[in-house]
């Protein structure tokens, strides 16, 4: 048995070297002379933009793949999708407006976003105001007739037509706008801002994301004819380029070296530093799998085009996203069936000797077949569970009202969702010691809040959590709003810090309805206080009184202490007006008019009060009074002003009346110059008139008694006057 086991060995070995040797030396897929010539149509000049390419051919990632690739450059005018279709390239790099070009008859199919978001934006110099899309309307405009989807799309968002600006065919020049030939560039974040801060230039950034266009941004894509086709060199090409794209996102410095080496030197290494920093903001490759794409965002972007009058409701995303499982091409499923064929033809021929041997082999490799089927198949539904679970966040993230961010174990940010870069206007991903960045300032107090302040900070250093924090920020566009701000630390299941999450909800537009309450409430209440006019609404349904701080006063009542119904709003009125009062209303109430009464109030530190009450009803749908606004004014020194006047005018008819009588013949006598009165006696005449008048009298001397009987004085007084 053992000589039969040692040669069933021996034949097996040989017989699986004869079939290896017997593979001819062509078939191995990286030798030189046999690797596959593809071309990528770059969407633009060599630089960091196209990063992972470059990465992937220096490294051996296509070679290891198969494949020779070289790179062509994009040019301004040139439509992507239609170089790939007429076979001037295999594979080509463009934005979504691919999903447009799909939907008019164009067969291309998307491998992969690099970009989760779109570095697309409209640049203007800072010095000419122009900060929103209607600034720009009338003005000169740099854009590609054929791109700029997302530009387009947030114009139309705003409602201005293209007809109204002034849209010249990019050149790509940024001495355009540097030299005011024009207004407004489009443009990507990655490179024109760098440009502009290199020549000392202050701009302003329009981004369609601010204006909740938030898109996919550079897409690698090719042609549906070459996946069917070719469908191993797709899945070949995209995996190695992917496999660039890691490299070159964590060796930054490595590729711009490399980009300045061998494929241009039109920017300067700063330059490139700073679009490969950019595009870590934008591609979030710690954070999302490279490449990935979400059929739930694809669809949004879609509907997104829809309601812009982009795309046609009835669109199709069927095809239109690329599918790795699809199957070989036929010819390549004939070689692969012959070379099986060719190796059942070996194995039969040992086959007679290790069948003892196999016997024994199979229900190893069979019990371990199970186990390994069964951890490949778990460890695939988790996989697709974590997929899914990925998407499922990405969706929910990217669709709450609410700003979300988050950042590494070190308290770099590493993410903002739609909502929170539109809160910002904008985004900023620095580490801990450049949160200075953004700014903001304690709402209580008015103090700015340092790096060490902010919510995030204390969640990673102090693992702090923090919640409904109101803050005053400045976006980076330069307005104030008001926000709520939480944060939390988050850990993994043995307590190791992961990172922190930070919630924003914009509340601006509250605090200014709130803050104009409050002041057309202290207006109403000061105005009410010096008219001394109250306002009041009663509730009838649910018996529930509200009055205004001046009717409070009014009635003496504390308005913290006062339970406001209907019924303790009768028990102010005075006793013996109340019946008057209550009638009065419910009569109103019933008969469906408005209410007036003048009645009486006991104030308890001002004694009895009279006021003058009037309201309107409102009645529901089936004519039932359900509601009454009034005011109460007090008219109490009104009412005593009236009864003053009244007295007066009596006073005075009296006054007139004893006047009247005075006009008489009144006898006097000649010599004592006494009067007579009604019932016939002499008295002075000083006497009469004061009874009669109520005028009192005063003795003097006139001059001339005073020259007949006191001649000396007279002469001291008007004769030594003349003198």
């Amino acid at each position: 048995m053992k000589i039969i086991k040692s040669s069933s060995r021996d034949v097996l070995i040989c017989l699986i070297v004869w079939f290896i040797s017997s593979i001819p030396a062509g078939a191995s897929a990286t030798s030189e002379q046999n690797l596959q010539t593809v071309t990528l149509q770059l969407k633009w000049l060599h630089q960091f933009q196209f990063a992972g390419y470059y990465a992937a051919l220096e490294k051996g990632y296509y070679q290891e793949a198969g494949l020779n690739v070289i790179f062509k450059e994009g040019k301004p005018g040139l439509i992507y999708a239609d170089e790939v279709l007429s076979k001037n390239a295999d594979y080509g790099i463009d934005m979504p407006v691919l999903l447009i070009d799909r939907n008019k008859g164009k067969h291309i199919v998307v491998l992969a976003a690099i970009f989760q978001h779109s570095p697309e934006a409209l640049i203007a110099r800072k010095d000419s105001g122009i900060t929103s899309p209607h600034d720009m309307i009338g003005k000169r405009i740099l854009m590609r007739p054929h791109g700029h989807a997302e530009i387009r799309a947030m114009l139309k968002k705003e409602g201005i037509s293209e007809n109204q600006l002034k849209i010249i065919a990019h050149s790509w020049d940024i001495n355009d706008l540097i030299e005011r030939r024009v207004d407004v560039s489009g443009a990507y974040i990655s490179d024109f801002p760098f440009l502009m801060r290199e020549r000392g230039i202050p701009y302003s950034l329009i981004r369609p994301i601010t204006y909740g266009i938030d898109f996919y941004g550079d897409c690698l894509f090719t042609s549906e004819e070459k996946i069917k086709k070719q469908p191993d060199q797709v899945k070949a090409f995209l995996e190695a380029s992917l496999k660039g794209w890691n490299y070159a996102m964590n060796h930054k410095e490595e590729i711009v070296d490399l980009i300045l080496q061998k494929y241009s030197s039109r920017l300067s290494k700063k330059a490139l530093l700073f679009e490969a920093k950019t595009m870590q903001e934008l591609i979030f490759p710690n954070l999302i799998e490279m490449g990935h794409m979400n059929p739930g965002r694809w669809k949004h972007i879609g509907d997104t085009f829809v309601k812009l009058g982009m795309l046609q409701p009835d669109y199709s995303l069927d095809g239109f996203l690329y599918d790795p499982n699809l199957p070989s091409n036929y010819q390549k499923t004939i070689r692969l069936t012959k070379i099986l064929v060719g190796v059942l033809a070996v194995i039969s021929i040992g086959a007679v000797l290790l069948i003892w041997y196999n016997r024994k082999l199979n229900r190893e490799v069979k019990k371990r077949t199970q186990h390994l089927s069964a951890e490949i198949e778990n460890r695939q539904k988790t996989e697709l569970l974590l997929k899914e679970n990925q998407s499922r966040l990405e969706t929910i993230l990217e669709t709450i009202p609410v700003g979300v961010w988050y950042t590494d174990q070190k308290g770099k940010i590493i993410y903002g969702n739609r909502a929170g870069q539109n809160i910002w206007q904008g985004a900023r991903f620095v580490e801990p010691g450049q949160f200075h960045e953004y700014k903001a300032w304690w709402r209580k107090t008015g103090n700015l809040l340092s790096p060490e302040e902010w919510a995030i900070s204390r969640a990673i250093n102090k693992r702090e959590v923090s919640a409904e924090e109101e803050l005053e920020i400045e976006c980076f566009s330069g307005e104030h709003k008001i926000i709520l701000n939480w944060a939390s630390p988050f850990f993994d299941d043995d307590g190791g810090l992961l990172g922190a999450v930070v919630v924003n909800q914009d509340i601006t537009e509250r605090v200014k309805a709130d803050e104009e309450l409050k002041i057309q409430k202290i207006i109403l209440d000061r105005s009410q206080e010096i008219a001394h006019l109250g306002s009041w609404h009663l509730d009838l349904r649910k018996n529930i009184a509200t009055w205004s701080a001046e009717e409070c006063r009014i009635f003496g009542k504390d308005p913290q202490n006062f339970i406001q119904t209907y019924e303790s709003s009768l028990e102010v009125v005075h006793p013996d007006d109340r019946d008057r009062v209550h009638k009065t209303y419910t009569d109103a109430i019933n008969n469906k008019h408005p209410y007036e009464c003048i009645h009486r109030v006991v104030h308890k530190d001002r004694g009895i009060r009279i006021v003058l009450e009037k309201s309107e009803n409102i009645a529901d749908e089936y004519g039932n009074t359900i509601h009454s606004f009034g005011f109460t004014q007090d008219i109490t020194e009104q009412k005593e002003a009236e009864q003053e006047r009244e007295k007066l005018i009596e006073t005075l008819q009296q006054s007139l009346n004893e006047i009247k009588v005075l006009r008489d013949i009144l006898p006097i006598c000649s010599f004592c110059k006494n009067i007579r009165n009604d019932e016939g006696y002499y008295e002075q005449i000083e006497d009469y008139f004061h009874k009669h008048s109520g005028v009192d009298f005063s003795h003097t001397i006139c001059p001339e008694c005073l020259k007949v009987h006191y001649p000396k004085e007279y002469e001291n007084i008007f004769l030594k006057k003349k003198v």
